[in-house]
C-alpha cells in the first residue's frame, strides 16, 4: 500500500504534472495581440493527475484484487490476457481523462477573459 500511495500516486503524479504543466504551457497556448494570457497552474496540472488516477487505481487495484482468482490460474491464456487488458483499459482511461482535463481549460474562460459563472459589472448593470 505504501508503494502504491507514495510513487505510484504522489512521485509519479509530480512528474506527470510536471511534465504536463510545462507541455501546456510552452506548446499548448494561444498567444496574440488581443488575446488573455493564458497559462496552466501546477495545481491545475496535478488536479487533473488526482482524478486521472482514481479510476486507475479503481481498476488495477480493487478490479485486480476481485478478479484474483481468475487471474492468478497458473499458464492461462485467458489469465494473461484478461490482466494485459485491464492494464490497457486502466491507462488508456487515464491518458483519455488526462486529455479531457487540458482540453476543458480552453472553456473556462470566455471571450472577455472572465471567468463563465459569474457577472460582471457591466452584466449586472444590464440586468442580467
Amino acid at each position: 500500500m505504501f508503494w502504491s500511495i507514495f510513487v505510484d500516486f504522489l512521485a509519479l503524479g509530480v512528474l506527470v504534472a510536471l511534465v504536463g504543466w510545462l507541455f501546456s504551457n510552452f506548446n499548448l497556448r494561444v498567444q496574440g495581440v488581443h488575446t488573455v494570457e493564458q497559462k496552466v497552474e501546477w495545481l491545475y496540472a496535478f488536479d487533473i493527475h488526482c482524478n486521472s488516477f482514481f479510476p486507475l487505481f479503481l481498476i488495477l487495484y480493487v478490479v485486480q484484487f476481485l478478479l484474483l482468482p481468475v487471474l492468478l490460474v497458473p499458464e492461462s491464456f485467458f489469465a494473461t490476457f484478461l490482466s494485459n487488458t485491464l492494464y490497457a483499459i486502466a491507462f488508456v482511461y487515464y491518458f483519455y481523462l488526462t486529455f479531457l482535463g487540458y482540453n476543458g481549460k480552453a472553456s473556462f474562460i470566455d471571450e472577455r477573459g472572465e471567468e463563465r459563472g459569474e457577472m460582471s459589472n457591466k452584466d449586472e448593470e444590464k440586468g442580467g
